[in-house]
């Protein structure tokens, strides 16, 4: 392995509860991005649908 790929592994610096709170927040961020995206393609659909 290169020494210039970097290291994703929690290390012994972080606990491994903030490692566990960090995915949730992200998993919760990627909820809301995908609600989002999904809002502003229905509000496309709804604004370009046939009269």
């Amino acid at each position: 392995m290169s020494e210039n790929v970097k290291d994703t592994t929690p290390t012994a610096s972080v606990p491994a509860e903030v490692w566990v709170a960090r995915k949730r927040n992200n998993v919760r961020l990627a909820w809301a991005f995908g609600g989002v995206a999904i809002f502003l393609f229905v509000m496309a659909l709804w604004k370009l649908r046939p009269m």
